[in-house]
């Protein structure tokens, strides 16, 4: 069995809706969001993103990439940006951080 230890792990998720008021970044409606740490960590952490809820036009197709930037050991920005004929009424993306992580493998 694999098991794993984290000394901080922190989550939350953002809301983005009306991708027609959206930024325009590099030609994509994108959804921004800064995030602040409740307890700051003491490098850099992993950080996942996951699309949680979705609500699009039904004769659309969901074209989305998700993108964690600006990592530190304060905060983060992630991004939640569209293409094509994408057209959403509200997303909703989590997002989980954790420090360093240690594996063990109690198998062997």
């Amino acid at each position: 069995m694999l098991s794993f230890c984290a000394a901080n792990v922190q989550t939350g998720s953002f809301t983005c809706e009306n991708s027609a008021t959206w930024a325009n970044v590099g030609g994509l409606p994108t959804c921004t969001k800064k995030f602040v740490f409740d307890v700051p960590y003491t490098s850099a952490p992993n950080v996942i993103l996951t699309l949680t809820d979705w609500d699009i036009q039904n004769s659309k197709n969901l074209q989305i990439v998700t993108n964690v930037t600006e990592v530190s050991k304060t905060g983060f920005t992630a991004t939640a940006a569209f293409w094509g004929k994408t057209v959403v009424n509200k997303v909703i993306v989590s997002w989980l951080s954790t420090d360093a992580v240690s594996w063990s493998n109690t198998d062997a």
